[in-house]
């Protein structure tokens, strides 16, 4: 289901500013750029406004290391809401994708300012996503043998199995 919920957003933006387009190519890039680069700030806001909740019975120090500790406070909205994240993460994943299609159709008319807007996108989305599914890019690094990679994959591993414990 999260990826229908990041998907059909991102469909909506992205036809829209198509439409958009037959009207003027500079319209389209820039009603785009405003729809994912406003849904980026909402997620942002959304991210920095959800922390971990203080630990009066000491449960997460008795679960947790205090390398998991760090991990759970680091990746708490991806703990606390998988589902949102993983839904926050497929929006921004397709959005970029549609962006490449506007980055070519922008060089095409040469409206560079779009295509350097749609690229700015691409490039500061990269930590957002590490950031709402932490998992997906943590196991790619961690099968290549990234030693960085497999503790934090199994912290998170630890987390995740212990979610009762902890209160989720």
């Amino acid at each position: 289901m999260p990826i229908i919920l990041g998907l059909f957003p991102a469909i909506i933006f992205f036809a829209t500013s198509i439409a958009m387009a037959f009207i003027s190519f500079w319209l389209g890039g820039v009603v785009y750029l405003s729809a994912i680069y406003g849904v980026l700030v909402l997620i942002v806001i959304s991210l920095a406004s959800v922390h971990a909740a203080d630990d009066p019975s000491a449960a997460r120090i008795i679960i947790l290391s205090s390398d998991e500790e760090r991990v759970f406070e680091k990746y708490y909205m991806f703990f606390r809401y998988p589902s949102g994240t993983q839904s926050f993460a497929h929006f921004v994943n397709y959005a970029r994708i549609f962006g490449l299609i506007w980055i070519a159709i922008a060089l095409w008319q040469k409206l560079y300012s779009i295509a350097a807007a749609n690229a700015a996108f691409y490039l500061i989305s990269v930590p957002l996503m590490w950031k709402l599914s932490p998992i997906a890019h943590y196991k790619s690094a961690a099968e290549k043998g990234v030693a960085t990679a497999t503790r934090e994959l199994s912290a998170i591993q630890h987390i995740v199995d212990s979610r009762d414990e902890l209160g989720f």
